[in-house]
C-alpha cells in the first residue's frame, strides 16, 4: 500500500510538470519565443524522471543499461536549462537564438552516452552536482546584486531542487516528492508574473522572459533616430524643404525663418507664393526645364518675405526618384542677401569709374586696387558656389539616407510592437472573463484599455507613416460621393445609436469626385468619429458638399463642445487634443493628422472653423471633382 502511494505520488508529480512542458509550449506557439521552446524540452524530460522513480527505478539495478542511463540523463536538459537562464539574466546576454542552437547541441552529444554498453550514473551525477553548486552560486551573486524577490524565490527553488536530488539519493522518498514539488512551483511562480504584460523588470530572473523587454527596446531606437533627425535637419542655417511634384510642401525646417521669413506652419500643406514678382516668370522657367531634365539644379532670385522685404536667396535641389518617377524634391535655400548688396555696390563702382572723364593716376591706382578686390570677389565667390554645392550634394544625401532608414525602421517598428500585443489583446479578455474577484476585475479593465490604447497608437502611427511615405500611391477613380459618405453612416448605424446623435447628408446624389476609396471612406470615418465623440448625447451632425471650380468642397458639422482659435491652429498637429484633461483611450492624438494627409495625398487641402467654446465645429476639406459628368442612372448602368 506504501509503495502504491508513493508511485502515485510521483505519477502526479510527473503529470505538474507535464503540464507546465504544455504550457511553455502553448507560449511559445503564440510568441515564437525560444526561450520557451527550450524550458518546454527540458520541463518534459524531466516528468521522464519522475515517471521512472514511480516505478521505483532508483531502488533497482536494471541489466538494460539504456534504460539506466536513459533515467540517470533525463534531468540534465533541464539543469541545464535553468544554467542558460539563470547565467543570462546575470551577464545581460541577448543573444538568444545562438543559445538555442547551443541548447540542442548539447542535449544530443549529452545522448550519445546513454546508447553505450555501460553505467553512465557516476558521470551523470558529478555533472549534475557541478551544474547545482553553478546556479545556486550564480543565484545567490544575483540575489546579493538586485536584492530582488523574484531573485530570492529562484534561489529557493535551486536549494529546494538540490535538496531534493539529496534526499532521493538517500532514498527520503516523500520528502524528495514534497521538496522537487516546492522547486517547481517557485519556478511557476517566477514564469507567470513574467508572462503578465505588465511586468518588465531590467534586472532579475523575471527579466529573462519580460514581454515587455523588445516593445522598449524598440521605442528607445524610436526616441533615438528621431532624435538624430532633428540634431542633423532642424540645427542646419539653411532651410531644408521637402516638396511633392505637385508644388505643395510636406516638409520645412525651423530655418525657414530665418531664411524666407516665414514660419513652417505658414508653408507646409501649400504651395508658396514667395517670389518676387519682377522674377516668377524666370523662376517658372528654370523649374520647369530643371524638372524635364530629372536631375538637381541650382538657381538664385528674389523673394517677398511675410512682411513684405525683398531677399535674395540660393536655391540647391535635387529630386528623389522611384522607377523612373518624381516622388519628392529635396530643397536647400540659403540667404544671400548681403552677398547681392556687395556686388550691387561693386558694380556701382565700376560704373562710376568707367564714366569718369576726369581719372587721375590715383583714380587709376583705385580702379586697379578694386579690380583685384572684385577678382578676389569672384575667387571666394565661386569657392562658396563649390563649398554650397557640396554641402547641398552631402545634405540631400543625408536626408536621403534618413528617409530611407526612417522607412525601414517603421516597417520594423510595426511588426516588434504589434506582434507582443495581438496575443495580449486576445488573451487578456479571456482572463477578465473567468476573474471573480471584484478587485482584479477592475484591474482587468484597466489593462485591457490601455492594450487597447497600444494597439490603436500603433495603427494609426503606421497608417500616418505610411502616408507621408513618398512610396505611398493613391488608387484614384471616378467615385460618386454620396455613396461613399451612406457607407460610412450605415457602418457607424449602432455609434449613432448608442450617442442619440442624428446624421443627415444634404450632398447632391449627382457630385463625383476623383477620389481613393478606402482612403476617402477612412477620411469620412475619422471626422464623423471626431464629431460624435465631442458631442452632447442628443447632438446633430450635417454633412454637406458643393462644387467649386475644380474641387468639390465637403463640410462636417457638429453640435458639440467647439474650439478656440488657439486650438484651431494645432488640431492637425500629430498627438495634439484639445483636451488634454480627458483621459481618452480612444483617441491617439493622430486622426486629424490622417485626415490632413489623405486630403493632401488627393491635392486639396482641410482647415477647420468655430465661433467658439460650445458652439460646434465645422471640418472643411477639398477634394478634386471628376471630369465625368453624368447621371447616377448612366453611371451605375456603365458600372453593372
Amino acid at each position: 500500500m506504501d509503495l502504491t502511494l508513493l508511485s502515485i505520488s510521483w505519477i502526479l508529480l510527473a503529470i505538474f510538470i507535464a503540464a507546465l512542458a504544455a504550457w511553455f509550449f502553448y507560449y511559445y506557439i503564440r510568441d515564437k519565443d525560444k526561450r520557451k521552446l527550450m524550458f518546454a524540452i527540458a520541463f518534459f524530460l524531466a516528468s521522464v524522471t519522475y515517471l521512472f522513480l514511480s516505478a521505483g527505478y532508483n531502488r533497482i539495478q536494471s541489466e538494460h543499461f539504456i534504460l539506466s542511463n536513459l533515467y540517470h540523463w533525463s534531468m540534465l536538459p533541464l539543469m541545464t536549462a535553468l544554467l542558460f537562464a539563470i547565467s543570462m539574466s546575470v551577464f545581460k546576454n541577448k543573444k538568444i537564438d545562438i543559445l538555442f542552437r547551443i541548447y540542442p547541441v548539447i542535449l544530443i552529444f549529452s545522448l550519445i552516452p546513454v546508447f553505450l554498453p555501460f553505467s553512465i550514473e557516476e558521470i551523470v551525477t558529478i555533472i549534475q552536482r557541478s551544474m547545482a553548486i553553478a546556479v545556486l552560486t550564480i543565484s545567490g551573486y544575483l540575489l546579493i546584486k538586485t536584492r530582488d524577490f523574484f531573485s530570492l524565490i529562484f534561489l529557493m527553488s535551486m536549494i529546494c531542487f538540490t535538496a531534493a536530488g539529496i534526499s532521493l539519493a538517500r532514498n527520503m522518498d516523500y520528502l524528495s516528492i514534497l521538496l522537487f514539488l516546492l522547486s517547481h512551483t517557485f519556478l511557476t511562480i517566477i514564469f507567470i508574473i513574467s508572462f503578465s504584460p505588465t511586468k518588465s523588470g531590467n534586472e532579475g530572473i523575471e527579466s529573462y522572459f519580460s514581454l515587455t523587454d523588445r516593445l522598449k527596446t524598440t521605442e528607445k531606437a524610436l526616441h533615438e533616430s528621431e532624435e538624430r533627425y532633428k540634431r542633423i535637419v532642424e540645427n542646419t542655417i539653411d532651410a531644408i524643404m521637402l516638396t511633392q511634384p505637385n508644388g505643395i510642401v510636406s516638409y520645412v525646417s525651423p530655418a525657414c525663418k530665418k531664411v524666407l521669413g516665414y514660419a513652417p506652419e505658414d508653408l507646409v500643406g501649400k504651395v508658396p507664393q514667395i517670389f518676387h514678382p519682377a522674377d516668377a516668370k524666370k523662376i517658372n522657367e528654370t523649374l520647369s526645364q530643371a524638372l524635364d531634365s530629372e536631375h538637381g539644379s541650382d538657381f538664385e532670385y528674389r523673394i517677398k518675405t511675410k512682411d513684405r522685404e525683398t531677399r535674395w536667396v540660393s536655391h540647391s535641389w535635387s529630386p528623389i526618384l522611384k522607377d523612373g518617377k518624381l516622388q519628392m524634391i529635396v530643397s536647400s535655400v540659403r540667404d544671400i542677401t548681403n552677398r547681392k548688396k556687395m556686388e550691387e555696390k561693386i558694380a556701382e563702382k565700376v560704373k562710376t569709374l568707367e564714366g569718369s572723364e576726369l581719372a587721375t593716376l590715383n583714380i587709376m591706382e583705385d580702379l586697379q586696387e578694386t579690380i583685384s578686390s572684385l577678382e578676389q570677389a569672384e575667387r571666394e565667390i565661386k569657392e562658396l558656389n563649390e563649398d554650397l554645392e557640396q554641402r547641398v550634394k552631402e545634405r540631400t544625401t543625408e536626408v536621403e539616407n534618413l528617409l530611407n532608414q526612417k522607412d525601414e525602421f517603421v516597417n520594423q517598428l510595426g511588426h516588434d510592437l504589434k506582434n507582443p500585443l495581438g496575443p495580449l489583446i486576445n488573451l487578456l479578455p479571456l482572463i477578465e472573463e473567468q476573474e471573480t474577484n471584484l478587485e482584479s476585475k477592475e484591474m482587468f479593465e484597466v489593462i485591457n484599455r490601455n492594450v487597447a490604447y497600444m494597439k490603436n497608437l500603433v495603427t494609426k502611427t503606421m497608417q500616418l507613416a505610411q502616408l507621408n511615405a513618398p512610396s505611398t500611391e493613391l488608387f484614384v477613380e471616378d467615385t460618386i460621393l454620396l455613396d461613399e459618405i451612406n457607407k460610412v453612416i450605415e457602418r457607424s448605424k449602432l455609434l449613432f445609436e448608442e450617442n442619440n446623435i442624428k446624421v443627415e447628408s444634404g450632398v447632391n446624389k449627382d457630385i463625383m469626385v476623383k477620389a481613393d476609396k478606402l482612403r476617402l471612406e477612412e477620411l469620412f470615418d475619422n471626422l464623423i468619429g471626431n464629431s460624435v465623440k465631442y458631442s452632447q448625447n442628443g447632438g446633430h451632425i450635417t454633412i454637406d458638399a458643393k462644387e467649386d471650380g475644380k474641387f468639390v468642397v465637403v463640410s462636417v458639422k457638429d453640435e458639440g463642445v467647439g474650439m478656440t482659435s488657439g486650438q484651431l491652429d494645432h488640431i492637425f498637429e500629430e498627438f495634439y487634443k484639445v483636451d488634454e484633461s480627458r483621459h481618452d483611450f480612444n483617441s491617439s492624438g493622430l486622426g486629424l493628422s490622417i485626415c490632413k494627409r489623405i486630403v493632401e495625398k488627393h491635392g486639396g487641402n482641410i482647415w477647420a472653423e468655430s465661433k467658439g467654446k460650445g458652439k460646434g465645429t465645422v471640418m472643411f476639406f477639398t477634394i478634386p471633382t471628376s471630369n465625368k459628368k453624368t447621371s447616377r442612372t448612366d453611371y451605375n448602368s456603365k458600372s453593372n
